[in-house]
């Protein structure tokens, strides 16, 4: 088969559901990978840590549409 007719596939396993998987699973599909985020809570975990999101985080979630959410 010639290079030419396979189209790579370009997958990506993340390991975490906490603030940083959710955004690289948003940009890595963004770019044409396909994307699993795999958890190994059994429930959303509902405490935790604030996220003050500061610099050059307010700029990726510009990018991202969640400004208003």
């Amino acid at each position: 088969m010639e290079r030419d007719t396979v189209k790579a596939r370009k997958k990506i396993l993340i390991c975490g559901a906490g603030i940083a998987g959710p955004v690289c699973a948003y940009w890595l599909h963004q770019y044409g990978y396909e994307v699993v985020v795999a958890e190994r809570a059994r429930t959303l975990r509902d405490g935790g840590q604030n996220v003050d999101i500061k610099g050059a985080g307010q700029q990726v979630i510009r990018m991202m549409g969640l400004v208003e959410r």
